[in-house]
C-alpha cells in the first residue's frame, strides 16, 4: 500500500433519524481483504453516535455482502418518504434494485 492511497468510500445521507447508505466502493486491488467490512462498521458507529435509527440501501449486487451484515430486505412502499424523496432512491438506482435496512438504533416506548 502507498502511502495516502485512497482504498474505499462510503457515504450517507441522513434525514431526521433515518439515512441512506449512498454508496461504498473498494479500489480493486484492495477488495476481498475486509476493507468494505471496515467501512460499514465505521459508518454504523457513526449513525449510532448521530441516534440515526435505521440505515437503508438500495443495491444491485451487494445483497448478499449487505445480508451477512444483518441488513434484511424490505418493500419499496415501507420506506419512510424522506428516503424515498432522495435522488438515489427517485432516479439514480432502477425500481428493480433491492432495497435493504438494518436497524441501528431501537427506541423504547414509552407508556
Amino acid at each position: 500500500m502507498e502511502e495516502n492511497e485512497l482504498i474505499g468510500s462510503i457515504g450517507l445521507e441522513v434525514s431526521q433519524n433515518n439515512a441512506l447508505l449512498r454508496s461504498l466502493c473498494v479500489d480493486e486491488k484492495h477488495r476481498n481483504k475486509g476493507a468494505a467490512v471496515k467501512l460499514v462498521k465505521f459508518l454504523e458507529e457513526f449513525a449510532k453516535q448521530e441516534d440515526i435509527e435505521n440505515i437503508y440501501l438500495l443495491t444491485t449486487t451487494a445483497e448478499q455482502f449487505f445480508s451477512n451484515r444483518n441488513y434484511v430486505p424490505v418493500d419499496r412502499n415501507s420506506v419512510p418518504y424522506s428516503i424515498q424523496q432522495t435522488s438515489e432512491f427517485k432516479s439514480v438506482c432502477p425500481a428493480s434494485a433491492t432495497i435493504m435496512i438494518k436497524k441501528i438504533i431501537c427506541r423504547a416506548s414509552i407508556d
